[in-house]
This record gives C-alpha cells, sequence and structure tokens, in this order.
C-alpha cells in the first residue's frame, strides 16, 4: 500500500462525512462539492508530465515564471489535478479549459465554456489541497496548518477584528487558543477569497467569528472593496489532526458534499 493511500486512510478515519472520489455526483443549483486531495512529494515528481499535460496555457506561463523548482513543481502537481476534477464538470478536456483572472487575481472559467455558471475556489497547506465548487455564486476556500511555534497572540492583535481579539482571551488554555487561531484564520481567508479582495484590506475591519456557522460576516472597509452585500454563509470544514480549514459562499448550500481525491486510483481515468 502507498504512502499516500495510506495517509487518506488516516484521515478518512479523523474526519466526518467525507467519501471517496465520485465522478458520478452532478453538481446542481444550490449544491456545494468540496474536494480534498493529498499527493506525496514523490507521486509529484512522477506524476508532473502527465499533470502538466492537463493544465491550460494561460495557467502554464503563469507557472513558467515561479523560478524556484519546488514551487513550481508543486503547483504543477496540484494544478493538474485541480483541473483533472474540474474537466469532469465541465465535460472538456483539462487543458481546454480557458481560465480568466479578476482584477485581484482570481482564477475563474472564462463564460464561453461555462454555460453552467460554474465556480470554484483552490486552497493548499503542505501536501493538502483543498477544491471547492459550486453554480452561480462565489465561493472561497481556505486550510491552514496549525503551526504550534507561531506567535498567534501577536498575529490575533494585529489582524483580528476587536471581537474576534475577545472571544481568543476568553479561551481558557493555550491550545484551544491556537486552534481557534487558526481556525478564524481560515474563516476570514474563505471569506476574503470568495468577496475576490483578496488580503488588500485591513484584516482588523473584517469580523468573521471563530467557530460555528456565521451568516453575517461584516466588514468596515472604507474602500467598498468588500463588495455591497455582507450577508455570507462560513462554515467550518471537518480537517485532518494538525488542520483547520473553512468555507464561504454567499447563499448557504441546499447539499454539502465533501470527496477525497486518492490519486493512485484516479490516475488511471482520463
Amino acid at each position: 500500500m502507498s504512502e499516500a493511500l495510506i495517509n487518506m486512510t488516516d484521515i478518512l478515519g479523523q474526519c466526518k462525512g467525507w467519501e471517496p472520489a465520485s465522478f458520478g455526483s452532478g453538481l446542481e443549483a444550490g449544491s456545494i462539492h468540496i474536494w480534498l486531495i493529498q499527493m506525496s512529494s514523490e507521486q509529484k515528481t512522477l506524476a508532473l508530465e502527465t499533470a502538466w499535460a492537463m493544465i491550460p496555457d494561460s495557467e502554464q506561463k503563469r507557472i513558467k515564471r515561479l523560478r524556484v523548482p519546488e514551487i513550481r513543481n508543486n503547483r504543477i502537481g496540484i494544478h493538474g489535478l485541480v483541473y483533472h476534477i474540474l474537466s469532469h464538470y465541465l465535460a472538456i478536456p483539462a487543458h481546454k479549459i480557458p481560465i480568466v483572472r479578476t482584477k485581484k487575481g482570481k482564477p475563474r472559467i472564462a463564460p464561453e465554456a461555462n454555460k453552467a455558471g460554474l465556480e470554484f475556489n483552490i486552497s493548499h497547506s503542505n501536501d493538502i489541497v483543498l477544491l471547492a465548487i459550486t453554480v452561480n455564486q462565489p465561493i472561497g476556500i481556505d486550510i491552514e496548518y496549525v503551526d504550534v511555534k507561531r506567535p498567534w497572540n501577536a498575529l490575533a492583535k494585529r489582524y483580528y477584528h476587536p471581537d474576534e481579539i475577545s472571544a481568543l482571551l476568553e479561551t481558557s488554555d493555550e491550545m484551544s487558543a491556537l486552534n481557534l487561531f487558526y481556525q478564524c484564520w481560515t474563516r476570514k481567508e474563505a471569506y476574503l477569497k470568495a468577496v475576490g479582495s483578496g488580503l488588500d484590506c485591513a484584516l482588523r475591519n473584517v469580523f468573521v467569528g471563530l467557530s460555528g456557522v456565521t451568516k453575517i460576516a461584516y466588514a468596515n472597509d472604507q474602500n467598498g472593496i468588500l463588495g455591497e452585500r455582507n450577508f455570507w454563509h462560513i462554515v467550518n470544514i471537518d480537517m485532518p489532526v494538525a488542520y483547520r480549514g473553512a468555507l464561504a459562499t454567499l447563499f448557504e448550500p441546499d447539499t454539502l458534499c465533501k470527496y477525497f481525491y486518492i490519486h493512485e486510483d484516479n490516475r488511471k481515468e482520463t
């Protein structure tokens, strides 16, 4: 049994509600599909040629500009699998998916190839990738590795909304506070990615809460880059130990499906 398959089996035992990859499930209005992808460094190296062939030309040009080989190869492995998955939803070859980007750099599928109104967002930390897919609404997703050495107190004071800082300070023990810090960070980033603002705004002005389901996120941003509507659905994603994840959408989904992508099993599908 490969290293990746062992890891995925461990993750299946840790997380709730995740299912093995299924390309037969259609994506209807009001539904969200989340894919968790994990590849070992060895698999990324072995699959680089195959992954590169799946990446659209416009994205290949961006990847070629990356100067550090490890970062470039990591991007190839991730994006090859992401576009392979997207190709099943769009029913067109992965390398032919036309990608355009917003002014803030958020990738989107060009309208001429996207009659269904598919929207997607990607996040990765170490060897774990999250891909969120929905229809006709903006979406954002984020995953973070919980680094116990990170000075979370100072970062929270610098970047978190005063209400979020107060909730962190009320937490009784250090480890719980650390986990809540990272959970809040993923919620904040998922929201900003859904809105499409990136990290250009002052993070202290954005309130997303620390846990549970937040149906109202608010932002006090004088530049107006966060959009006119501040009613958002933000929810934590059940993740493997040492990781935190969150999802942000404009509307609460009717159906949320979560899939594991076991690279070794699905490499045969082309």
